[in-house]
């Protein structure tokens, strides 16, 4: 059985410092930007999941509530809002110690990929004060339709299930769609309420859009709120190698998880009945974060 290593204060610090939290919806080019485009002198925690355990959320009605809002104001329940100043600091607590258990190192800058973990960012943001939140938000029609293409016949999820899963069809489909839609939309108030109540100075927002559209200025304002120098020619070469146009094509399109990478996709992948229902959930979270309807 390996040791535990008990951190002090300090060494606690220091790594809660150097880590960059990327939250987002799935679907939102996580992978590309923590894998790939970040990847200069950075080390990665690919989906630890801690905010799919923070935050369990189900269905109530026609709205998507976290158990953590349901449960807060009953006193016996383990993250009891009464409670929050005890659960939250050993949380905290708990997650550096599990990341510096993994990595043993609190100097590199490290990234951590959360984007099936992000429905509990606010939680652990303000666990973690001192870390970076970087968050992208994607265009929700273009989310939805990533994740039902994804589920239906031909998508990854059939192709990599050994003819073991049902690709959406019929009232499954439309009901897939509710649900994803209104699971963007509550995620949307989410990663708003986080990142205006983290440190201005140590969060970032950006959009998909125009990581897609700028992809050069835009990832050399991620390295400079990162903290990492990154020559010219090194980010050049990172953003020609991870480009869509240079992947293969058999590791890419429709049945690999590289489906789009491209906006407005959404318009040509639902029928009229499918956008309106769309429209009717996620609206209001478009306007918010500036898109067209």
């Amino acid at each position: 059985m390996s040791q535990i290593v008990e951190l002090s204060s300090e060494q606690e610090l220091a790594l809660e410092r150097n880590l960059v939290w990327i939250f987002a919806s799935p679907r939102s080019g996580t992978t590309w930007t923590s894998v790939q485009l970040l990847s200069h002198q950075t080390k990665l925690m690919g989906e630890p999941l801690i905010g799919s355990h923070l935050a369990d959320a189900r269905e109530l009605g026609d709205t998507y509530i976290r158990r953590y809002e349901e449960q807060a104001e009953r006193e016996p329940y383990f993250f009891s809002a009464k409670y929050k100043h005890v659960w939250q600091h050993y949380v905290r607590k708990l997650i550096l110690h599990r990341i510096y258990a993994q990595f043993q190192d609190i100097s590199s800058t490290i990234i951590i990929k959360e984007p099936n973990g992000s429905m509990a960012a606010d939680l652990i943001s303000d666990c973690l004060a001192q870390s970076k939140i970087l968050i992208i938000f994607r265009d929700g029609r273009d989310v939805v339709n990533s994740l039902i293409t994804a589920l239906s016949k031909g998508g990854y999820a059939e192709k990599n299930s050994g003819g073991a899963f049902e690709p959406l069809a019929g009232a499954r489909r439309r009901t897939s769609i509710i649900l994803n839609s209104r699971r963007w939309a509550k995620l949307v108030k989410v990663l708003s309420h986080t990142y205006e109540n983290h440190d201005e100075k140590l969060r970032y927002l950006i959009r998909y859009e125009q990581l897609l559209e700028n992809t050069y200025q835009e990832v050399q304002k991620l390295y400079k709120f990162i903290g990492i120098d990154i020559s010219e020619d090194k980010l050049a070469s990172i953003i020609h190698n991870t480009s869509v146009k240079n992947i293969p094509s058999e590791q890419k399109g429709i049945g690999t998880t590289i489906q789009f990478a491209k906006a407005g996709v959404w318009k040509q992948r639902f029928d009229d009945e499918e956008k309106q229902i769309i429209q009717g959930i996620i609206g209001d979270g478009l306007k918010k974060l500036g898109y067209l309807i």
